[in-house]
This record gives C-alpha cells, structure tokens and sequence, in this order.
C-alpha cells in the first residue's frame, strides 16, 4: 500500500474528507498528522538510523525481564 501526504487548504478539507469516506475502509485510510504521530515517527526514524548505522543498543530477553522485573516491584 502507498502512503500520500496532502496540504489541504482549510476551504475544501471538508469536502476531500467526504470524497475519501466514498472509499472502503480496506483501500484507503486518513491518518492526521498531529504532534504525537509526528513525534512517534520522528522517535521511529532516529531509531531505524541507530540500527542500520550499527549504533543501536540491544538487550537480551533476560536483561530485559531482569529490568521490568526490578521497575514493577
């Protein structure tokens, strides 16, 4: 599936929501853009550059219930 990215001006936002509500739920989907997604995707994309840059921390599944462990009791 592709990914659009659209600037609507404010006088005709309403009437391309209606145009793309014509579409079933399974070939399109409007996800806003608001500050928390942008700030998840930008969270998301520095964390694939620490992976592909071979920078990233891992932590085994033992570390990491030894972790949550510590944190929950």
């Amino acid at each position: 599936m592709y990914s659009l990215r659209l600037k609507v001006n404010n006088s005709i936002y309403l009437e391309v929501l209606e145009l793309l509500s014509k579409f079933k739920k399974e070939d399109i989907e409007v996800v806003e853009e608001n500050n928390q997604y942008l700030s998840i995707k930008e969270y998301l994309e520095n964390e694939l550059k620490q992976i592909q840059s071979n920078k990233a921390q891992y932590v085994s599944v033992d570390e990491l219930n030894s972790y949550l462990e510590e944190r929950i009791a």
